[in-house]
């Protein structure tokens, strides 16, 4: 395990240099642009054109071959609800939950169907109903080790024997090509840029972010088995998210579309999302 960093151009008089990690509802909702109703509830055409893409694709894509409608499923940390949403409307039995309820909640279910929000933080308490799958996309890259295993132990009390949880680390694992791309190359190329504005009267500062952590595959696997689980699978995908951290690299795919291939194949050793797929075996 490491700490993850962001490295960031601020601008203002106001230049934080030191930013802390998220830990409230309101800071992971921030980050994520928002959980307001807007336009795009008009209807779900709309809604899906602004939302189900990027990562939400890929989390769609896989859920698509790993859950089914006789599951009776929890899904934590859903924020709008963007994947959910999708399985709802197929009348799938999901419920939600978050740190808090989003502002969204009452047009979403105007816009797809009733459904059930839950206020629930994971690392905390586990759910008083038993579920057969347990959903957790985009969250655990924010856990300590400490944290993590918390998290293991209270989605094992919320499961049925046997219940499936569903997880997606929402980052590149922890290896040497990571360890130079976030911590020596991102840092390098936020550090040259931020000067080079400064000297042509662009007034800022760099700041670093404390974003999460990074595990290897066999840390999270490792936190999983001694709290009652058995590994099923790993699947990973996404070669660009990490790649596109980088300012050039971003820019350049704008100028030149078909450059996101090259950047590929050196995005191929830390894929942005890993999916991991555990069987509760033993009750904690």
């Amino acid at each position: 395990m490491r700490k993850w960093f962001k490295y960031l151009i601020l601008f203002g008089e106001e230049r934080k240099k030191n930013i802390k990690k998220h830990d409230k509802f309101n800071e992971f909702e921030k980050a994520m642009g928002g959980y307001e109703s807007n336009e795009h509830y008009d209807d779900k055409d709309k809604f899906n054109a602004k939302y189900l893409n990027g990562r939400f694709y890929h989390y769609n894509k896989y859920l698509k071959k790993n859950i089914n409608s006789q599951m009776k499923i929890l899904s934590v940390a859903s924020g709008r609800c963007i994947n959910e949403l999708q399985f709802i409307d197929q009348d799938y039995d999901i419920t939600c939950s978050d740190l808090d309820i989003p502002a969204s909640y009452e047009l979403a279910k105007k816009t797809f169907k009733e459904y059930k929000f839950e206020v629930l933080n994971i690392l905390q308490s586990h759910t008083n109903e038993k579920y057969n799958c347990v959903l957790s996309l985009g969250l655990v890259y924010a856990f300590s080790a400490n944290e993590f295993k918390i998290f293991f132990s209270n989605i094992n009390k919320s499961l049925d024997d046997g219940g499936i949880l569903i997880l997606d680390s929402s980052s590149s694992q922890n290896n040497f090509i990571t360890f130079f791309y976030d911590r020596i190359y991102l840092k390098i190329e936020t550090l040259i840029i931020s000067i080079i504005l400064n000297l042509i009267g662009k007034k800022n500062s760099m700041g670093i972010r404390h974003h999460g952590y990074k595990f290897t595959n066999n840390e999270i696997i490792s936190f999983a088995k001694a709290n009652g689980f058995e590994l099923l699978g790993v699947d990973k995908c996404d070669y660009l998210t990490e790649i596109l951290r980088s300012k050039i690299a971003s820019k350049l795919t704008k100028i030149i579309p078909f450059s996101k291939y090259f950047f590929i194949i050196f995005g191929f050793p830390m894929p942005y999302l890993r999916f991991f797929k555990f069987k509760k075996i033993k009750s904690l």
